[in-house]
């Protein structure tokens, strides 16, 4: 039965239930509305549908639109922000309205399956494994040679310091038994080339190429690196920023090369290729550094300081420090007697070693230029000095014949070039006076092509033999003090009497400044006649003359001879040769 209310005289026609004209009369009101509606087949309704939930009656159990009729288009959101979902031949089409709009979900691996195609953003993926097809991402239009392409412009918001264009970024819990290893990313792409007559310029599983920087800043930019590796995890057994693990291989582990650079030696190298670090040893390790260049230095190994070292002892160090450490099994000590730390090697012949106790051994000459050549310890009065000894090598115990001449000991002196005298052989000493304060170096022997001159006494223990003249070198002159007496100068020397030409002072009395054994030559600066400078020698004070008579030199070419025993002066000969 119906109310009255329902006006227009509407009526059942053949079992219809219709209104008496179209789209005119509603059924039911905002504020009388029925309860329930049964249905055995189809509702037809023109223009807008409902308003409010449209629910099932039984979860999992009815579809919206069926294989025979589906809906051509859903929209899901507001009028504003919206998700519009279409199908058309096979394709779904996800268009997103709105000035925000994030997909926010997570998706497990194969949790997704495209039997045909997905087209997001005007690009299409296919398959049946997740985005198969690859990823393109800001608009690009994808290519066929390149799988995920993440491009597109992106201007920061300024929520934060820094800027990101790509980030990954969250947690990974690793699960039990997972013991080989966790990592937050792996390149482990199978790299496999076409069957070609062709070359290829380089393989690699990463391509990081230098920045495009544009640089509109008013200050600096501290550092601008192709890539940066920020900090080492502390948590390990061992741990560092790098790690390369060559996993068997022996080629270089480590290469820098520039387009500037090209040199020659490509049979082991590429020609840009300037700086190398490789496995010294296939099987037994240790680490080569190898310098390739155009011209002459292929490495070069500087270390730069604030705070210099000056100690010349066993604690000091140095701009570069090279160090030897002997392995003990799981750390290392110090090296064993004798065993090398440095070698210095052409091609495979050691040239140059150091060892443990600092000895060096080289297989060819020292070239000073300028400079000093200092043995042993105590420069500068900090330690006691020790012992400096050069020699040439013993002969080693068991080397075959046991009757065998020692090595003959050079010391040469350089040659001069025209007419120029050869380089002298000096020796010199010194005696520290003061704390630290050293005295000026005092010759004792040179000797050049021509002589060798002795400048202190000098004790020979052997037979000595003259092959030659014996020569005193030039007369040295002396002249007496008012008591008649002067010191040795020379072996050959001429006397002056005090006071000079005329003087009664002519009468030597005492020879001073001589070691036993001296022999020295006197003879007088004077011309005839006793009113000249002569020279009388007189058997008193150190001097003992033959027959105790005295000797009086009035000419030039008179001589005297004597020795000294270590208190007197003992005559050997006298000449008269006026």
């Amino acid at each position: 039965m119906l109310k009255n209310e329902v006006k227009g005289n509407p009526g059942i026609s053949s079992g219809h239930f219709l209104p008496p004209a179209d789209n005119t009369y509603d059924l039911g009101s905002a504020s009388l509305g029925w309860r329930n509606i049964y249905v055995d087949s189809l509702i037809y309704v023109t223009g807008t549908v409902m308003q409010g939930d449209f629910l099932p009656s039984t979860q999992g159990t009815y579809d919206v639109g069926s294989t025979s009729y589906p809906w051509a288009e859903t929209y899901i959101g507001n009028t504003t922000d919206y998700l519009k979902v279409a199908i058309s031949s096979g394709v779904v089409t996800l268009t997103a309205q709105g000035s925000s709009f994030n997909f926010i979900g997570a998706i497990e691996t194969d949790a997704v399956t495209l039997g045909g195609t997905l087209n997001i953003n005007g690009q299409t993926f296919s398959g049946t494994a997740l985005f198969s097809a690859g990823i393109n991402t800001g608009g690009v239009t994808a290519t066929n040679n390149t799988e995920n392409y993440f491009g597109g412009d992106f201007v920061s918001g300024g929520s934060s310091t820094s800027a990101i264009k790509q980030l990954y970024y969250g947690n990974l819990t690793g699960y039990a038994g997972d013991t080989t290893y966790i990592t937050g990313s792996r390149f482990a792409n199978v790299l496999i080339t076409q069957t070609a007559t062709e070359s290829i310029g380089y393989i690699t599983q990463m391509n990081v190429l230098e920045p495009s920087i544009s640089d509109n800043l008013t200050g600096d930019i501290t550092l601008a690196a192709t890539a940066r590796l920020s900090g080492a995890p502390t948590e390990g057994e061992y741990n560092t920023s790098l790690y390369i693990v060559q996993a068997g291989e022996d080629q270089d582990f480590l290469t820098f090369a520039d387009s500037d650079v090209v040199h020659d030696i490509t049979g082991l190298v590429p020609a840009n290729v300037f700086g190398v670090f490789e496995k010294k040893s296939a099987t037994e390790g240790g680490a080569r550094l190898i310098g390739y260049t155009e011209t002459v230095t292929g490495v070069d190994l500087t270390g730069r300081y604030m705070t210099g070292d000056t100690t010349k002892s066993t604690a000091g160090t140095a701009a570069v420090n090279i160090a030897g450490q002997k392995s003990t099994g799981s750390s290392v000590t110090s090296m064993g007697a004798g065993e090398n730390i440095l070698a210095v090697i052409n091609f495979t012949t050691t040239e140059l070693l150091v060892d443990a106790e600092g000895d060096l051994w080289l297989n060819g000459d020292i070239l000073a230029v300028g400079g000093d050549l200092i043995l042993g310890s105590g420069e500068g009065g900090v330690t006691l000095a020790t012992d400096a000894t050069i020699r040439p090598p013993n002969l080693i115990s068991g080397a075959g014949d046991d009757n065998v001449a020692g090595a003959d000991f050079y010391i040469k002196g350089a040659l001069g070039r025209g007419t120029g005298d050869v380089g002298q052989i000096i020796f010199q000493t010194a005696q520290q006076a003061a704390a630290d304060t050293i005295q000026t170096y005092e010759t004792i022997l040179t000797l050049d092509e021509d002589l060798l001159t002795v400048a202190k006494a000098s004790q020979l223990d052997g037979v000595v033999t003259f092959n030659a003249p014996l020569n005193y070198g030039a007369v040295d002159t002396v002249t007496l003090d008012t008591d008649g007496d002067f010191t040795v100068t020379s072996s050959y020397m001429k006397v002056i009497p005090f006071g000079g030409a005329g003087s009664t002072n002519d009468a030597i009395v005492n020879i001073e400044g001589a070691a036993e054994g001296t022999v020295i030559i006197l003879r007088a600066n004077a011309t005839e006649g006793t009113g000249n400078d002569q020279i009388l020698i007189t058997d008193t004070g150190n001097i003992i003359l033959a027959g105790a008579a005295d000797f009086a030199m009035d000419n030039v070419a008179d001589t005297w001879m004597a020795i000294y025993d270590g208190t007197n002066w003992l005559e050997i000969s006298r000449s008269g040769n006026a």
